[in-house]
């Protein structure tokens, strides 16, 4: 009987929201491609986690869902390093680390373990290299590459463009979804010859949302002047914002019938609905980052962040709307604003992006996809 030679392991670890989880999917694929002979695990938080699944560079997703009382959290991890030590990883990856998944990295027990720490300035945490190019403001993918630039893989960010895949159920489903829906004469799933938006109206905070009545009055317009109707994917975090949408939504009879609200799906299941829309508008949050990955053109209105760092897309494609030079956004002393509100400056970040400043790039795109669908 011939020897099997125990698998070589890489266990990669960035335990953060949607939309960095799914920045991490290019990455993942590049070291696949640079290390064809080991397995690769990967440690991600859910439900983020799961939009990495079916991925061909990926053999094994593992999902943290930590409990909240801190005795539970804490036997938790101590459970899950149990466990993750007797898969005995070769190499351990941590992106964006945090001091205490640093430690969680180094209780492993890796030959090597890498952490790039995800404050600019302080000491980067247990890491057994240097991580070369940390301090800088940089977009997210190029910092993940930093990660493996330590480990001497050297690539370029537009070569780990984020990616997502969906099951032949999953493409199913969404097929049968819009189907039924237009079947049963819901409203907004009615078939029509002008494109379907995916309006991305959540955010991780107030901050980063557009205002309510210049989706709807962008709407109004896209509808009345390209036969647009529109998708939304909504949680109960959204309801607040929703009720002002809905108010003015309702008010336009012509509007509510292109409008349709799906809510209860997962994740990978709203990557599904984006399949069947022919453009994203909306906030930076998670779910641009899936769209972009699913393969749509984008549009992203960016408030108190900046599009430097969490929008590394080719412009032409993906525009984005920003004010720049606001002195509100870096006067915590930080080069973004974390604020949940802004009674202070009236959200003036967002305020200042009307909707007749976007309309002309966003109608732009459409007619950009137009065209290359009639070539194609």
């Amino acid at each position: 009987m011939a020897f099997k030679a125990p698998a070589r392991r890489i266990l990669v670890i960035k335990t953060r929201a949607i939309g960095d989880t799914v920045l991490l999917s290019g990455t993942l694929r590049v070291l696949r491609a640079r290390k064809p002979y080991y397995k690769i695990d990967v440690l991600v938080r859910a439900p983020g986690g799961h939009l990495l699944e079916c991925l061909p560079c990926v053999d094994r997703v593992i999902c943290v869902t930590e409990p909240e009382s801190g005795f539970e959290r804490m036997l938790y991890w101590m459970r899950l390093i149990r466990r993750l030590r007797e898969r005995r990883y070769e190499m351990v990856l941590n992106f964006h680390a945090s001091r205490r998944t640093a430690f969680f990295a180094k209780l492993l027990r890796s030959q090597l373990l890498v952490s790039n720490n995800h404050d600019l300035k302080g000491h980067n945490w247990f890491s057994d290299v240097d991580v070369p190019g940390r301090g800088h403001v940089k977009s997210a993918i190029d910092r993940d590459l930093d990660v493996l630039r330590a480990i001497g893989i050297h690539v370029k960010p537009e070569e780990a463009a984020p990616e997502f895949h969906l099951n032949s159920i999953e493409k199913k489903w969404a097929t049968d979804y819009f189907h039924d829906a237009e079947a049963a004469g819901k409203t907004g799933f009615i078939t029509r010859h002008g494109p379907r938006i995916f309006l991305g109206i959540g955010g991780s905070r107030e901050t980063k949302r557009w205002p309510p009545e210049y989706f709807a009055m962008l709407a109004e317009r896209l509808a009345r002047e390209h036969d647009a109707c529109f998708v939304l994917v909504t949680v109960p975090e959204d309801e607040d914002w929703l009720q002002r949408f809905r108010a003015l939504v309702c008010g336009d009879e012509k509007l509510k019938e292109r409008v349709a609200f799906i809510t209860g799906i997962s994740l990978r299941h709203v990557g599904a609905v984006l399949s069947k829309c022919h453009l994203y508008v909306g906030n930076d949050y998670g779910v641009k980052h899936l769209a972009a990955a699913a393969g749509l053109s984008t549009f992203t209105f960016f408030g108190p962040e900046l599009p430097s760092e969490w929008h590394p897309y080719d412009a032409r494609k993906h525009p984005h709307a920003f004010i720049h030079g606001l002195a509100c956004r870096t006067e915590s002393g930080k080069h973004w604003c974390a604020i949940p509100t802004c009674p202070k400056h009236g959200h003036q970040c967002m305020r200042k992006i009307g909707p007749e400043d976007v309309y002309g790039k966003i109608t732009a795109l459409l007619a950009r996809k137009a065209s290359h669908h009639k070539s194609g």
